[in-house]
């Protein structure tokens, strides 16, 4: 599959992307350098904040990482959205329904 990314970068077809990022079985597709490294950077930190901030408002722990990395990528990646969790490729952010910590396809 061929690459092709703007001068700056940026590939607007996410599935030739080459800006993912895997954690566990979910492969996170960037638009640009500088989404994934934003990401990168932020999603352990933010995954312990939003963890402590469930903490206090219930008083008990929850633990939901790949909910609040999803959160976190739709905040970054302004110029669409697409993952791909065991070899399934989940397009629109409606098509995604987390159950537990598996994500799955929601029709």
């Amino acid at each position: 599959m061929i690459t092709r990314t703007t001068r700056r970068g940026v590939a607007y077809n996410f599935r030739a992307s080459p800006y993912r990022f895997r954690i566990d079985s979910t492969i996170y597709i960037f638009s640009s350098r500088l989404h994934l490294d934003k990401f990168k950077f932020a999603y352990l930190e933010n995954r312990v904040a939003q963890n402590l901030k469930l903490e206090k408002r219930y008083g008990y722990t929850i633990n939901f990482t790949t909910y609040h990395d999803l959160v976190l990528y739709e905040k970054i990646e302004s110029r669409g959205f697409l993952i791909e969790d065991n070899d399934r490729n989940f397009i629109e952010k409606l098509e995604v329904s987390i159950k537990g910590e598996k994500l799955e396809r929601n029709i």
